[in-house]
């Protein structure tokens, strides 16, 4: 059974904090529609967290305390300000969903291209107005949704990869 623990920050509304069965390590944050800007301290020395939710708070980049956590499989950021993605994006190797929709960013890493279990890579509606090339790596995408980036141009490679992906099965939105 999950262990439901309510953080001590100042009385934050909407977070919760989820903790593994039979151990005291941390499974999901849900921080959302808390107004953050920033973490809070407290979740500096937690581990094998697999679970972020930041919806809709007030980020203008992804904290870099996420970084930090090696199992994290699912990241959602949207509704932020996050007009920038760190090249640490890639140390989040089992990352396998990254919602990023509703932001402002305008490019993202080449880093972005080595997140080989990324499954759902949810960028709709920021200010993309291209793709990093590597991106073609991401061969494992069951969900892409890249629609409302009005300036978003694409290679004719990414135009292939993006074809590639639909005839395997995944759902794509441009």
């Amino acid at each position: 059974m999950n262990l439901v623990k309510w953080l001590n920050t100042n009385n934050i509304p909407n977070q919760r904090i989820i903790y593994h069965d039979n151990s005291h390590s941390i499974k999901s944050i849900n921080m959302f529609r808390c107004h953050l800007s920033k973490l809070p301290k407290d979740l500096e020395n937690t581990s094998k967290v697999l679970k972020i939710n930041l919806f809709k708070n007030c980020f203008k980049t992804i904290p870099s305390m996420i970084f930090n956590y090696k199992t994290l499989n699912s990241l959602y950021l949207k509704s932020n300000e996050i007009k920038f993605v760190s090249k640490k994006i890639a140390f989040l190797k089992n990352l396998k969903r990254l919602e990023l929709s509703n932001n402002q960013i305008k490019k993202l890493p080449n880093e972005i291209g080595t997140l080989q279990k990324l499954e759902v890579l949810d960028l709709w509606s920021n200010h993309l107005q291209y793709l990093p090339s590597n991106i073609v790596n991401l061969l494992h995408l069951k969900e892409l949704y890249l629609d409302d980036n009005h300036d978003l141009e694409l290679s004719e490679r990414q135009k292939d990869w993006i074809k590639t992906l639909q005839n395997s099965g995944c759902t794509v939105l441009l």
